[in-house]
This record gives C-alpha cells, structure tokens and sequence, in this order.
C-alpha cells in the first residue's frame, strides 16, 4: 500500500470513528435528555453541539497548508478557532453550575457546595484550555486524572444522595468526565509518541487524525457535562426566571470577549509601549520589544521574548545593573522565561511570544551621577548548571558575547545645585562652575585640578573637556583632553539641575619645560572635533571658545 493509499484509508476511518463516537451519543441526548430542558436550554445545549461538528469538519476538510490557516483550525493549536470553542463551552459548563449553586436556595448546603465545586473546576479549566498553563506542570496528565477521580466521586456520592430522577443528570457527567478524560490523557500520550513522535511514520496527516481524535472526545465529553448541568439547573424549584435561561445564552460571547481581551492586551501593549528590538540568542529565544520604567527606589523592565516551545523550556533572562567605568555589576536579577504570559502577536509578524515583568532594585547606597547600563543576558539551565547564551544578532548595543545593552541611565542626585555666577557658560546649557588652578606645580607629578560642572538641560552628546597649557616665553602648547566628569558621566547622560565636581589630575612630562604657562580649558564634541562656543561671567563670548582659567608656574 503506497503513502496516499495509507493516508486515504486512514482518513476513511477517522469519519467512520466520528460517526461512530457522536451518533449514539448524539440520538440517545436528544431523544431522551434534551426533551426535559426548556426551549432556551435546547438552544444553549444545541447550538455547542453544532458548532463544535462544524469546527471539527473545517479541520478535515480545509486541511492548513501555512502557519496562518494551521492557527485558525488546526485542533491540535493553541489561541485558535477550536481552543476558543473548547474554552467558552467548559466556561459554560462551569457558568451554569455556579448559577445552580446560587439559585438552588432550597437545596441542602452540600448540594450547593457541590455546584460551586463544579463551577470552579470547569472556570478553571476553561482557561487553561485556551492558554494551555497545564504545559508548565510536569505531570500534568497525573493531576488531571486525580481531579477527574474527585469529581467523579463527589457525582457519585451526590447520586445516591439525589432523587431518582436526578440520576440521569449524574450519569451523564460521570459518563461527559470518562469520555473527556479518554481525549485528554491517554488519546493525547499515544498520538505524541506514536504518530507525532519524530520517528513517525505518518508525518501531519497522523497528527492530524490523531488531533481530530482527540479533541472529538473532549468536546462530546464537555458538552455531556453541559448537557448535565442545563439538567440540574432545570430540575431546581423554582424554574429559573426566562431572563435567567436568556442570560445563559450570552454566557460564551461573555467569556469569548474576556479571552479575547486578555490575549490582544500584551498585543497591544507590544504595538503602542514597547521599544522594538530584535534580538537573538544561540539557544533560540530572542526578543522582539522592552519597556522600562523607573521609580525612586526601583526600575521595572517589560520583556516581549520569542521562543518555540520546546526552546522556552528552561531558558531565563538576567537583568543587570553594570557601571561603566568600572564594569561591575551593581545590582542583578534572574527570572525563568514567562512561559505562562505566552500569547500570540497578530498581524503580519504572526508568532508566539512571552510577556514577563522584572523588578529590579537600586543598589544601596544609591549610586546617583554614575553612568550604568542596564543589560539583559539569556540563559538556559543544563544539567544543574546555568549557561550564558551567546547573541547571535542584535540591533542593540553588546557587550562581550552574551550581553546586550537595553538602556543606559543614571540615577540623579538629589542635592540641590548652589546658584552662583559660574566660570563660564556653554552653548546647550552646560556651565564651567569653578576651577581651581594652582599657582605652580612641579614637572613629572600630576597636577590635581579640582572641575566643578553644572547642567541646565538634558544631555543629548558626548563632548571633552581640554586643557591647554601654553608657554609664555616658547609659545609651546600642552594639550589634555578628558571627559569634564571623567569616565563615571558621560555627558550624553547629563540632566537639567545636575551639579557635581571632580578632580582632574592631569600627568605632567618629566621633561616639561619650567617656565610661566598661560592656562585654558573648553569642551568639544567627540564625533566631530567642533569645539562648544562659551561666555565669560560678563556674557562675552571666549575667542576660539577657550575659556582664560589663568597662568601656572612649572618648576
């Protein structure tokens, strides 16, 4: 038998299977369960029966051949068409036992509390069929199967319990839970190792099948579950008010609104707030945007990270404080990668991604007027062991091989700046506040100047503060050149209301000519060389933007 005719025979036994699987199941409720709901509960219960043989028809017949149509109807896929069904119909199930448990005032404590039991599970499980958190619990199919024992038992007990003719009402959610859980656990391990394993030999189209098998069983097993719930809730004393039964059937739109909102908000958030980037690491995640905010105690990075599945597990991020001038870490944390804030960004860049918060707090004592750049690492923990990933690509600024600059910043100080008429005054808000130059100073020591710097703007370039010493007597020149604050605060990183002070030592040859040296200091910008005009205290600009500081003696 060749591939086709494989696939061909394959496919004629799914259909007959789901003939065989809905059918009975489908003549037996509606010939002897549906007909004691009333005519809106017919509806409520109908409409998901229909839908859901809709949903699983599409899958068949309009089979994905890109990533796109494998999102919209693929039954194996997350965030789609048929996991939004699944969902809003264990929603429902769960929305009706809470409304039992609240209207059945009646009934014994037990009963009610056996309802809201009921409703919690499936609001629960509701939400993990559509964001799929079970992933990130090893074992999951072990608890599941004890959570399913326990609502069985709690059916069983309540049964014998009940009236006989609430009986039926039970048996149909024991008989809902055992079809579900034959879809979720042991259907689900045997296409994972069997037809969807890597050395399958039946490549999607077993997949496919197996899927199609699968999420046939936990649909009918759900809506036997929904079947039973509309049963419990018709046979409650009194009927429940026709607004009441009219309000079950916006119960699906309600909760297919809430899905929708928390799976487009970190969308949205992603388009309007993050800064993009596009970042990649050796270990397959990568990020895509940021966002930070900072406070007076703590700064808060927004990570948007892309990764496979199977390369999210036990991967992590870093997020650290560096100074740069002297390269050490200031404060630091590590978090795993948010595989539980996953969510699908829609548009043309289709693709699943993670949304996760790091809180990070200032080291202390605040290191205010420092240059740091925040960095983020990935990691991915082997054998106990955590490994640095290294970047592969990045439009971001990297340091090393494995660490790339989000963002530098300073933390500003709060000392308020003393107002004074200052040395001199630089175009774009800068202003020389003090220099202190010495009488005289001795060849070959340093020459200890203490530079005292105010800022009336934000930075926004880096510019170098020069010293030129010339001979009075030669005319011969000493240049020096540095940072005005030196390597710690950068210039680019000023603020408006900074004033701070440092000392300049500067080197002196040993062979430098003794004599009387007429003093000069200035800024220029480090991209071009241009030199930043200045005014004296009598607002007169200095020629050639050399600023006077006076004459030193060198013994």
């Amino acid at each position: 038998m060749t591939g086709g005719d494989s696939i061909f025979v394959s496919e004629l036994l799914v259909r007959g299977f789901l003939i065989a699987l809905y059918a009975p199941i489908g003549v037996i409720c509606f010939r002897w369960l549906v007909p004691r709901l009333s005519m809106i509960f017919k509806l409520s219960v109908t409409i998901p029966f229909a839908a859901q043989l809709l949903v699983i028809a599409l899958a068949l017949e309009l089979r994905p051949t890109g990533d796109y149509e494998k999102w919209m109807w693929d039954l194996g896929e997350e965030f789609n068409l048929p996991a939004l069904l699944a969902s809003a119909q264990l929603a429902l199930v769960g929305g009706v036992a809470l409304l039992t448990a609240f209207l059945a005032k009646e009934e014994s404590a037990w009963r009610r509390l056996y309802f809201v039991l009921i409703g919690w599970v499936f609001v629960h499980m509701a939400r993990d069929e559509f964001f799929h958190f079970h992933e990130l619990i090893p074992g999951w199919q072990r608890d599941y199967a004890l959570l399913g024992a326990a609502l069985v038992a709690a059916t069983l007990l309540m049964l014998v319990r009940s009236p006989r003719p609430l009986w039926r009402w039970h048996i149909c959610l024991i008989a809902g839970l055992a079809i579900s859980a034959a879809g979720a656990v042991p259907v689900d391990l045997i296409q994972q190792e069997t037809l969807c394993g890597s050395d399958s030999q039946f490549g999607y189209e077993g997949c496919l099948w197996s899927h199609v098998v699968e999420e046939s069983f936990e649909f009918l097993g759900i809506w036997l579950a929904l079947v039973a719930m509309h049963g419990h809730l018709s046979s409650i004393k009194p009927m429940p008010a026709r607004r009441i039964q009219l309000s079950i059937l916006v119960l699906p739109l309600l909760w297919v609104l809430l899905l929708t909102y928390q799976s487009l908000a970190p969308t949205f958030q992603f388009l309007f707030r993050a800064r993009p980037a596009s970042v990649q690491f050796e270990g397959g995640a990568g990020l895509n945007g940021f966002r930070v905010d900072r406070d007076e105690t703590s700064l808060t990075v927004q990570l948007f990270s892309t990764a496979k599945y199977h390369d999210a597990e036990g991967a992590g991020f870093s997020i650290h404080l560096i100074d740069q001038a002297e390269g050490g870490s200031l404060a630091g944390k590590d978090e795993r990668l948010a595989r539980h804030r996953k969510f699908w960004q829609f548009g043309l860049r289709y693709e699943r991604q993670y949304r996760q918060t790091i809180e990070l707090r200032y080291p202390r004592p605040l290191p205010v007027n420092r240059a740091m750049w925040l960095v983020l690492t990935a990691w991915r923990e082997v054998g106990g062991g955590f490994e640095g990933q290294t970047v592969i690509e990045s439009d971001r600024p990297v340091l090393g091989e494995t660490q790339v600059v989000l963002e530098e910043l300073v933390i500003p100080s709060t000392a308020a700046a003393v107002a004074s008429n200052p040395l001199a005054s630089f175009d774009g808000g800068l202003a020389l506040a003090a220099l202190e130059l010495p009488e005289s100073a001795r060849a070959g020591e340093n020459l200890a100047l203490p530079v005292a710097w105010r800022s009336n703007a934000d930075g926004n370039d880096d510019y170098i503060q020069f010293l030129h010493l010339q001979h009075v007597e030669t005319g011969e020149w000493q240049v020096y050149d540095q940072e005005p604050l030196g390597p710690r605060l950068p210039t680019r990183l000023w603020y408006a209301g900074l004033a701070d002070q440092e000392i300049w030592r500067v080197p002196l040859p040993p062979d430098l000519l003794p004599g009387p040296y007429n003093v000069y200091t200035g800024l220029y910008r480090a991209r071009d060389r241009e030199r930043l005009p200045a005014r004296d205290r009598g607002d007169r600009y200095w020629p050639d933007a050399r600023v006077s500081l006076g004459r030193l003696i060198i013994n």
